[in-house]
C-alpha cells in the first residue's frame, strides 16, 4: 500500500465522532498522530501514534511512539530502529498546558559516502548505532476543529538530551577525509556520547475514542 494512503488511514481510522460541548475535562481516551517527525528525512523519518487519557483531573497522560521508515530516508541503507515518548501535561487554562516530557530512541542506519584517499575518491560503506534519551519541559496549546472531530495540539519546549553513538566500517581518519564542508555533517557521524539541548515545536492530531465527564 502507499505511504500517503497508510497515512490516510491510519488518521481516519482514529477518529470518531463527537456530539455535545467541547471541553478539555471531558477528553477520556484518544489515539494521536505526530506528523512532524515524518519531516526527519536525513537520517529516516518516524510514524510516531500514541494514546492519550485524561489520569485527573486537568491531568493528561500521553504515550506515542512508532518505527523509523526507510522511505522517508536520505542516503541511508537497512534503517532500523523505533522511539517513544512519555509526556505529563497539567491543563492550567482550558486550552493551555505544560508538561513534563521523556523521550527514547534506538537508531541504526547504514550509510555510503565517498572519501579522499590518496588523490583518489573512493566510496566507502559503514553503519551508525544511535541511542539518545531527552528530558524536557514543553509548553501547548489545543484547539478542536471540524465539529469537534479534531484535536489539535501545537506545543514546543526545551529539555537536556544525552545520546550515545557507535560507528563501524569508517575510523575517525576516514571520516576527516569525507568529501564534505559541513560541520554538521561530520558531526551527525561522529562516534561517542554526547550531551545537548533539545529543542522541539510540532504539532499532534488526535481523534477521541472515548469522551466522558469522569472528574
Amino acid at each position: 500500500m502507499p505511504f500517503r494512503k497508510l497515512l490516510l488511514l491510519l488518521l481516519l481510522s482514529s477518529i470518531s465522532p463527537l456530539t455535545g460541548r467541547a471541553q478539555m475535562e471531558e477528553l477520556g481516551l484518544g489515539i494521536s498522530l505526530n506528523p512532524l517527525p515524518l519531516l526527519d528525512f536525513y537520517q529516516g523519518g518516524s510514524l510516531r501514534l500514541g494514546l492519550q487519557a485524561q489520569v485527573a483531573p486537568k491531568v493528561f497522560l500521553l504515550v506515542e511512539g512508532g518505527p523509523y521508515l526507510s522511505a522517508l530516508s536520505y542516503n541511508t541503507q537497512d534503517l532500523e530502529g523505533y522511539n517513544w515518548r512519555v509526556e505529563l501535561a497539567y491543563n492550567y487554562s482550558s486550552w493551555y498546558y505544560w508538561s513534563l516530557s521523556y523521550f527514547y530512541k534506538d537508531h541504526a542506519f547504514g550509510l555510503t559516502d565517498k572519501l579522499a584517499q590518496n588523490g583518489q575518491v573512493v566510496e566507502r560503506n559503514y553503519r551508525l548505532q544511535k541511542y539518545a534519551n531527552s528530558i524536557g519541559i514543553r509548553w501547548g496549546r489545543m484547539r478542536w476543529k471540524y465539529q469537534g472531530r479534531l484535536l489539535l495540539d501545537f506545543y514546543w519546549g526545551a529539555g537536556i538530551r544525552w545520546r550515545s553513538v557507535s560507528r563501524s566500517g569508517l575510523t575517525e581518519a576516514e571520516l576527516a577525509q569525507i568529501e564534505s564542508d559541513s560541520i554538521v555533517y561530520e558531526y551527525l557521524r561522529r562516534s561517542g556520547q554526547r550531551v545537548s539541548p533539545d529543542l522541539v515545536i510540532g504539532v499532534r492530531v488526535s481523534g477521541l475514542l472515548w469522551r466522558k465527564n469522569r472528574f
